[in-house]
């Protein structure tokens, strides 16, 4: 495992679902956990949680046992936060707030998600106070011992970063930046045409604005903005987007379509294929798309996590962000039984080996003189990740 590199990931806890359980979270294959979601009371300030929450994030930390090297964080997201920014009391009683639910849960951190300052919110201004409120969160933070971590979700268009982010501001107060490189591409009524959700790069007949709207373009532009490559930490959706086709004989991209359907998860992609999908590999842009009848999809699969994570670690980028464990195949659905696999992908081609739980048993046996045995258990371990 590289050292100082970045596998995190955002999970949802719903306890009317229980579908993925914070138990069931394989802590092996990230440095940091990010919990959905607690929103900030526009009036008051004050951390407004679902009631079930606070277990939630409990029964997250509590994975430390058996992970220690994981950072679990929650994450603040909204997208009315411009009162309690523009309101140097209000952001106090809000990072108030935060802090006591950190230090209540016992969690590493926070995330947050405004989104998005200024371009919403129809105040120009919150570009500024969105570094106040970040800069007098850092200060708190770091008043604490150990100090908590402060992380941000960040936009991947550039129609989104010029009027949101000061870009060299924000780079101090933040620990790393999860940018969010997907939902390039939705249905509109000017913009009907199939497309993908998150290409790594651009397509040779996209120019000026197209030409901007891929990972790839992103990464860059954000750096050259002003922050460090290694606090940029490239996001890469487990969701896919699906559409559906004005004329199932031409399903292609940039088919005309009549409507955006729902999300899917990466399981439920798969049982499309086998239920007679074909998938198409767009090597310009470095992601898959698959079409049956009526319905287009654009996904990620083994291959273009492949191909982003290989390019995150050739590039020299702070690691990848998931988006999210509840879409990935968490209960081995797919492949002999094998969890996680898009992120346990991401893991080996980031981390550049193992997951800690095999580091851990090689440093174990290496303690003990047991040599003889090292090759055995690290082969063992990366056929599991294969």
């Amino acid at each position: 495992m590289e050292e100082g590199k970045i596998l995190s990931a955002y999970y949802t806890y719903n306890p009317d679902t229980e579908a993925l359980r914070p138990e069931d979270i394989n802590g092996s294959i990230l440095t940091h956990l990010i919990v959905f979601l607690a929103d900030v009371c526009s009036s008051t300030g004050q951390i407004m949680c679902p009631p079930w929450l606070p277990e939630g994030l409990k029964r997250c930390v509590a994975l430390k046992h058996k992970f220690p090297h994981l950072k679990v964080m929650f994450c603040l997201g909204s997208t009315t936060m411009s009162p309690v920014a523009r309101s140097p009391e209000l952001r106090r009683v809000c990072i108030t707030s935060v802090v006591a639910l950190l230090e209540e849960c016992g969690l590493d951190g926070m995330d947050i998600d405004w989104e998005f300052p200024a371009w919403n919110s129809g105040h120009s201004e919150d570009k500024k106070h969105y570094v106040d409120l970040l800069r007098e969160l850092r200060e708190a933070f770091d008043r604490h011992s150990p100090r908590y971590l402060l992380t941000m979700a960040g936009a991947a268009t550039k129609l989104i970063i010029d009027p949101a982010y000061d870009i060299p501001a924000i780079a101090p107060c933040i620990d790393f930046l999860n940018l969010m490189c997907y939902d390039y591409h939705l249905f509109k009524p000017y913009d009907i045409w199939a497309g993908h959700n998150a290409p790594m790069f651009r397509r040779r007949e996209q120019h000026g604005f197209f030409a901007t709207m891929n990972t790839q373009w992103s990464c860059e532009y954000w750096e050259r903005r002003g922050m460090p490559k290694e606090k940029i930490v490239v996001g890469i959706p487990t969701y896919a987007r699906s559409w559906q086709l004005l004329f199932p004989c031409f399903p292609y991209y940039h088919a005309p379509c009549t409507k955006e359907n729902c999300s899917l998860t990466y399981v439920q992609v798969q049982e499309f294929l086998a239920q007679g999908g074909t998938r198409v590999f767009d090597k310009q842009a470095g992601v898959p798309y698959a079409y049956h009848r009526r319905q287009w999809i654009s996904y990620e699969d083994e291959e273009s996590m492949d191909v982003k994570t290989q390019w995150v670690r050739r590039n020299g980028y702070g690691g990848a962000m998931i988006f999210s464990l509840n879409h990935d195949d968490y209960a081995g659905i797919l492949k002999n039984g094998e969890k996680f696999p898009l992120t346990s992908l991401a893991w080996k081609n980031v981390m550049g080996g193992e997951a800690v739980e095999a580091v851990g048993r090689k440093q174990q046996l290496l303690a003990a003189g047991d040599s003889s045995q090292v090759e055995f258990s690290m082969t063992s371990e990366r056929k599991k990740l294969l």
